[in-house]
């Protein structure tokens, strides 16, 4: 497959208590279909957990979830680590975090946000500290 075979996507890079998380979300016929969840060294229990969350929520758009349903059922998901403060946004954990991204994701489709070409796709890359 090559690059222009590729479905569009738009990454989020937020730092959560749980450590530092990207969230991949590609479209198909302008609406999110698939969820990426990177964190953690490759074979950790915690990208094991960030891969499950991501197919399920995956599953859960491809059976027909909304987006809002999603991003209610995990938003305020609490950790033992640090809370992180991000542009006046309390994140309590990694779901947490990823429930950012998915809300980051609704605005950007609601309004223009300034894009980056990477790699033929665009990125939006955040400095949160």
């Amino acid at each position: 497959m090559n690059n222009r075979d590729a479905a569009p996507s738009v990454t989020f890079e937020v730092r959560t208590p749980d450590g530092h998380m990207f969230v991949i979300i590609a479209e198909e016929n302008g609406a999110p279909r698939q969820i990426i969840i990177t964190i953690g060294k490759t074979g950790s229990r915690l990208a094991a957990w960030a891969n499950c969350t991501g197919r399920l929520i995956t599953l859960a758009l491809r059976s027909g979830l909304a987006l809002n349903a999603i991003i209610s059922e995990i938003s305020g998901i609490t950790s033992d680590g640090e809370h992180r403060y991000i542009s006046g946004v309390v994140l309590r954990s990694g779901p947490d975090g990823v429930a950012y991204a998915l809300h980051k994701y609704q605005q950007y489709k609601a309004t223009e946000f300034p894009m980056i070409e990477l790699d033929g796709g665009p990125s939006i890359n955040e400095d949160y500290e």
